[in-house]
């Protein structure tokens, strides 16, 4: 689905398909569906029958030799904190643009505190953003917006 949603939107070259989950940490991870929840999304359970290799950001990046990563969206329903914990050199040395949707309710079940990411993330002089409308509007405390952009503090933008 990913790759035909790329593919009508015309931006194909620059985009790379790995089909791994991205954490802190190597190794494999059991994942199930919550059949009591009322969505489709998947859980990391012990019982869950799909098995997935799960690597960090910086390993792939680095094995797939990429030079620079502008951009780097994450949508991983409450567990951005462990896959940004696996981006820190690929976040810090190519300082790119991080889109993250950062699903409190989730977050809060995994044990997860946006304090954390937002300090990570203000400590390394990035700037962070929503859209509003078509404009991107800064954002001085998390609030409860989800969708957030980081901008790195050198990148200059219009508003």
């Amino acid at each position: 689905r990913q790759k035909r949603n790329v593919e009508l939107n015309g931006c194909g070259h620059p985009v790379r398909y790995h089909q791994v989950a991205l954490s802190s940490t190597t190794g494999n991870l059991r994942i199930g569906f919550d059949e009591n929840s009322g969505d489709n999304n998947a859980i990391i359970c012990e019982n869950g029958d799909i098995v997935v290799p799960v690597t960090t950001l910086d390993s792939l990046v680095k094995e797939s030799g990429c030079e620079r990563d502008g951009l780097i969206k994450i949508d991983v329903e409450g567990y951005e904190p462990k896959v940004i914990e696996g981006a820190i050199e690929t976040i810090t040395g190519h300082r790119p643009i991080v889109f993250a949707e950062f699903n409190r309710e989730r977050m809060a079940i995994n044990n997860f505190d946006m304090a954390v990411s937002w300090s990570w993330f203000h400590d390394r002089e990035y700037q962070a953003y929503q859209l509003t409308g078509t404009k991107l509007a800064r954002l001085n405390q998390p609030g409860v917006v989800e969708n957030i952009y980081f901008l790195p503090a050198e990148m200059k933008i219009p508003l």
